[in-house]
């Protein structure tokens, strides 16, 4: 699902996310094709809890779809107007639902 299509003309912007794992060391290895989605980004600091530890978010991007990006297993590229824009990891990602079923995916990063 996701946002319907009258309202995609509200997400100018793109966020691709690029699956992979994780070494014990912290090392990102891709794995499969990147996922890219239409976006809205709100600069705004937040604070969520994430595994029992406290962490600041101070940009969000409100995702078109549910493409199943996590914190964990995706590295992100976003538009140059932010740096670093490119394999950024994300704090958060808060998966959206209403009366049908889940909607957006909202991704925190620091």
């Amino acid at each position: 699902m996701g946002i319907v299509d009258d309202l995609i003309d509200l997400f100018p912007d793109e966020i691709t996310g690029q699956p992979g794992t994780v070494n014990t060391s912290g090392d990102f290895t891709p794995s499969g094709d990147p996922i890219t989605c239409r976006c809205r980004y709100e600069m705004e600091i937040r604070t969520v809890a994430v595994r029992n530890q406290v962490k600041t978010s101070r940009l969000s991007a409100l995702v078109a779809a549910t493409p199943g990006f996590t914190p964990d297993t995706f590295r992100y590229t976003i538009p140059s107007r932010f740096a670093p824009n490119t394999n950024i990891t994300a704090v958060a990602v808060i998966p959206e639902s209403d009366e049908n079923g889940p909607c957006y995916e909202e991704v925190l990063f620091p």
